[in-house]
């Protein structure tokens, strides 16, 4: 599968572990209430996801995360992944830091969500908190589906 295969639609590409249990799952809730706030322009955006667990990389494993944080409720989600070989270099090409925590199974790296044109072209890379825990003064900004739903609009009313 190439980025390719999506043209002519917006991509939403973000970036998870397999086995993550704290930032991943956020975004994943954050991705669902982007889907639901579409409405009709959602068959217009696919859902990627590319795994950044270089162990826990089987079919089984992006599955797994995929019914567990119910990103299946997205017809277009796709969670990709594969060895290290073929990994690595799609973590190279969005600038994602992808660094194995000792002794555990999950993988520290970069958050956030590329949004990517028509046209197959990186328009936004958008990252927020995704909590108030243990921010000096609660996030008062937008939330990252308001700010993914946003530049989505933009692109489908050709204004982005």
């Amino acid at each position: 599968m190439a980025l390719s295969d999506f043209r002519g639609k917006v991509v939403i590409l973000a970036f998870f572990d397999s086995r993550c249990d704290e930032t991943c799952p956020l975004t994943a809730f954050e991705l669902r209430r982007t889907h639901r706030s579409l409405g009709g322009d959602v068959e217009q955006v696919v859902f990627l996801a590319v795994n950044v667990n270089a162990v826990f990389n089987a079919p089984q494993d992006v599955a797994k995360f995929t019914r567990e944080q119910r990103l299946d409720e997205i017809p277009s989600w796709r969670f990709l992944t594969g060895t290290p070989e073929e990994l690595v270099p799609v973590w190279e090409a969005y600038s994602i830091a992808v660094v194995a925590q000792p002794g555990e199974d999950d993988f520290e790296h970069t958050p956030g969500v590329f949004i990517i044109d028509q046209q197959g072209r990186k328009r936004w890379y958008v990252s927020t908190p995704l909590s108030d825990e243990g921010l000096v003064a609660p996030w008062a900004g937008p939330r990252l589906g308001e700010l993914l739903v946003k530049h989505i609009r933009e692109l489908l009313s050709g204004s982005g």
